[in-house]
């Protein structure tokens, strides 16, 4: 995680031009790696300088793009029931650290979403909080799983619209961030969906209720 600059990295910074080019040793010590920086300079058709370095390693950030959170959620997600404390169904939690467990409640109903996915996937979301609420667990945020039909349909294009608007306004409404999302497009879901919803959360095993 990039939580921060330490004394060291700001000292370094203060002694570069502002507007002269950067390498690759001040990328990585505000925490960018060697992908990233050549990603920008190849964006920017030139060397990178100080402010865009900057820029880019906040943009890019764990704070902002939550690149390790996405990928511990994502394997969190594809948890499996061997791996898992066991729950009713819908509900798992996986020992992390002592007692501590990473919770999590899902939900689906395809039919709900096709027909109006704003309202479907919210409800389905409202569904999953509930629930890890119900277990006794800490919401720390959720994922999406979706399987549609491919976007050069005028149909599918206009599923995935409503369905991300009403993504997007449920986590805006709750504070909860979204985290991860496993979208994959099927030709066999043109005529229909296929949409789950993951909430995840912290709690203790002694606690948690199934």
């Amino acid at each position: 995680m990039r939580n921060g600059l330490t004394a060291n990295e700001i000292e370094a910074m203060s002694s570069v031009s502002k507007n002269k080019g950067v390498g690759r040793q001040f990328a990585t010590s505000i925490g960018l790696t060697y992908d990233e920086w050549d990603l920008i300079c190849g964006l920017l058709g030139r060397t990178a300088n100080e402010y865009e370095a900057l820029f880019f390693a906040v943009l890019w950030g764990e704070e902002i793009s939550r690149k390790s959170t996405q990928a511990f959620f994502h394997r969190a997600r594809r948890m499996s029931e061997e791996q898992s404390l066991k729950y009713r169904p819908g509900r798992g939690a996986q020992r992390v650290l002592g007692d501590r467990v990473l919770a999590y409640a899902t939900s689906g109903d395809s039919r709900f979403s096709y027909l109006d996915p704003a309202l479907g996937v919210r409800i389905l979301l409202q569904q999953s909080l509930l629930d890890l609420a119900t277990m006794g667990a800490a919401p720390l945020g959720f994922s999406q799983l979706i399987r549609s039909g491919y976007p050069d349909r005028t149909d599918n294009q206009i599923f995935l619209r409503d369905l991300f608007s009403g993504v997007e306004f449920f986590s805006q409404s709750t504070g909860a961030p979204l985290v991860d999302v496993d979208l994959e497009f099927e030709k066999d879901f043109d005529a229909g969906v296929f949409v789950s919803s993951y909430f995840f959360g912290w709690g203790r095993d002694a606690s948690l209720k199934d």
